[in-house]
């Protein structure tokens, strides 16, 4: 498996872990002191525990959010890897006829670890949103 297919998948673990939502996949894409940050709130969590209960809190905020990525650019330099993706978030607000989409950029920082590559540092910067009402029974 060459390092930039597993640096792959570890975003897409991370993708598919904060879609579903399941914790400890999403939690599991971080080395254990990794950080997970959101530039425009300048919100920096550090750590499995304070990033599970900041995704937790955010995820709460939605009836259902999915999340696509692009594939990554990748750049390796030895045991440090850097990669950039696009990435799109939808949802639909709790409770609320209303939903949002929002796009932007990870970027990302990753180490090897001995259980493979993991985030030393995922950022997210956004590119804007845009919210909108729920027609019934049509989702979007």
């Amino acid at each position: 498996m060459s390092d930039e297919w597993a640096i792959q998948q570890v975003i897409n673990r991370y993708t598919v872990g904060v879609s579903r939502p399941d914790w400890d996949m999403a939690i599991g894409t971080f080395a254990s002191d990794g950080e997970w940050h959101v530039a425009s709130s300048g919100l920096t969590l550090t750590g499995p525990e304070a990033i599970a209960k900041g995704m937790q809190g955010f995820r709460g905020l939605f009836e259902w959010f999915v999340q696509i990525n692009a594939p990554a650019v990748i750049e390796i330099a030895g045991d440090t890897a850097g990669a950039q993706s696009v990435i799109r978030e939808n949802g639909k607000f709790a409770g609320r006829d209303e939903a949002v989409m929002v796009g932007g950029i990870y970027v990302d920082e990753l180490v090897r670890t001995a259980e493979g590559w993991r985030f030393a540092r995922r950022a997210f910067h956004g590119a804007g949103s845009f919210h909108h009402g729920v027609t019934p029974g049509l989702g979007f």
